[in-house]
């Protein structure tokens, strides 16, 4: 964080910690309780979320002892979002959970809709949307009913993130507008900007890019206005998506170096889709691109700092990467960096990712025993969060690297097993045939299948290889025919790939 909000912040905690001691002077039980959740309130702020946790929990007990109901029912609540903070979605959902039970039984309406709201948010995480939806909807009813028209734009707000998660980018669209209409009408400037920013990503999904820019410089615009450093760090990271998807890679990587810097002062670390994780990764991601094109990589870094020594200035002495014999960008203490900062605030999902990106660093320096070691770890963690996306491509890096190193057989179960969770990743989505198809496409999918054709045809066995080459691209059309034929399931049964060792 700057040097302003440091102050503010240190400033903030004495103040309360001052408030706790003297309570406790006094004997004072009520008032402990108040500041450890005034203090559990400031971490929270600053993405301190154990520590949030700690202050909490002292606050829970205090309330339990004094039988404050209401107070209870807020450290539920408080502790379950510091928990969807760390990635821990499942312990959120159960202090939720409390607090929806409490809400009820004391008859705080606005209690009520903020736990079926947060349980919505938590579900998000999880990746199950229709779920999360269900919530956003109770929440919504009830925010209408008691006329809380924050209430009301904050569940439209969640409704369409929820359906841009299932790929319903149009009616996430129309979720939003009514969220900026809401803003609009009470003067929420910040949550004015919050909804142009959505929209934008929201049109980013239908390929509408030209569009979604304009939607985000009307985020970071209102952002900056407000004085929301946090939300202009967003927009300048949403910007970069957009020109990334539009081939504009030097726009980008300035967008995602801006967004990096903000991420930083505002210590947006916490969160693997907003913060300074994901600008480190779309930085490394579009200086690989670059580098691979023309201009080589470091006259467009020249170009953007007009002259400045632009390797240094943007590594900042972290030795992100270095260019190997074959020009490939090597990005092992830039990793290492992610993995830490993952680990400090305790995001699973980050630090999964990272030891997925160590394993494909040292892959590309022939290193595969270390590569193995840092994709067990991302396995591990999959398994762990419950992340069957993550569990599949994490197979499949196990695969290339056990393949690299001529364990065809190993390699040949895992690539396997990569290709059979996506596979049931993709079932789940039932019918949504656009959902399928853009899933189907994704990179991981198409290297497992990749990989059981080259383990075929390594072994001889060209009829396999040729199947699993077919089979890949057949997938989406044949849900297609599928959906509207409406086949049996013992014709679709049919189908299923089966295992050839």
């Amino acid at each position: 964080m700057d040097g302003k909000a440091e102050t503010q912040f240190k400033t903030a905690i004495e103040h309360h910690q001052r408030c706790l001691e003297n309570a406790k002077k006094a004997g004072d039980t009520n008032n402990q309780g108040k500041s450890y959740c005034s203090l559990g309130n400031i971490y929270h702020g600053v993405r301190r979320y154990k520590t949030a946790i700690e202050y909490h929990l002292r606050a829970l007990e205090i309330s339990q002892k004094m039988r404050g109901k209401i107070d209870e029912g807020k450290s539920y609540c408080n502790l379950g979002r510091a928990y969807c903070g760390l990635g821990r979605f499942k312990t959120a959902i159960e202090y939720h959970q409390h607090h929806l039970v409490i809400a009820k039984e004391v008859g705080d309406a606005a209690g009520e809709a903020i736990s079926y709201g947060n349980l919505g948010c938590a579900y998000h995480g999880l990746g199950e949307f229709k779920l999360a939806i269900e919530y956003h909807q109770i929440h919504l009813e009830i925010s209408k009913e008691v006329g809380d028209k924050v209430g009301e734009g904050i569940a439209y707000c969640r409704l369409g993130k929820a359906y841009r998660g299932l790929g319903k980018f149009q009616t996430a669209i129309e979720y939003h507008r009514r969220h900026l209409q809401i803003a609009n009408e009470v003067g929420d400037k910040a949550g004015e900007g919050i909804s142009y920013g959505n929209i934008g990503c929201a049109c980013q999904g239908l390929g509408l890019f030209k569009t979604a820019i304009k939607y985000h410089h009307n985020h970071l615009k209102i952002s900056q206005e407000v004085g929301d450093k946090a939300g202009a760090g967003v927009s300048y990271g949403n910007l970069g998506n957009a020109y990334h998807s539009l081939g504009q890679f030097k726009t980008a990587l300035s967008n995602h170096q801006r967004h990096l810097e903000i991420a930083k002062e505002v210590c947006d670390i916490g969160d693997a889709s907003k913060g300074s994780l994901s600008s480190y990764a779309y930085i490394l991601m579009l200086l690989h691109y670059l580098q691979q094109c023309k201009p080589p990589v470091i006259p467009v870094l020249q170009a953007l700092h007009k002259d400045e020594k632009p390797p240094e200035k943007i590594i900042e002495r972290w030795n992100c990467w270095f260019l190997s014999d074959e020009k490939k960008i090597v990005a092992i203490e830039y990793h290492k960096r992610h993995l830490e900062i993952a680990k400090e605030v305790g995001a699973k999902t980050g630090e999964g990712e990272s030891y997925g990106n160590l394993g494909k660093a040292y892959n590309s320096l022939g290193q595969f025993k270390t590569a193995i070691g840092y994709h067990k770890r991302q396995l591990e963690i999959a398994k762990e969060i419950g992340d069957k996306a993550s569990e599949a491509c994490s197979l499949c890096s196990l695969a290339l690297s056990f393949e690299l190193q001529g364990d065809l057989m190993r390699a040949f179960d895992f690539f396997y097993g990569s290709v059979e969770l996506h596979n049931d990743i993709r079932a789940s989505f039932q019918f949504n045939d656009q959902f399928k198809i853009h899933y189907c496409n994704q990179r991981e999918v198409d290297s497992a299948y990749k990989g059981l054709w080259r383990i075929n045809l390594a072994r001889g066995e060209i009829i396999q290889a040729l199947l699993a080459a077919e089979r890949g691209r057949a997938r989406a059309l044949r849900d297609l025919m599928e959906r509207t034929y409406q086949l049996s399931d013992s014709l679709r049964n049919s189908h299923s790939m089966k295992k050839h060792i």
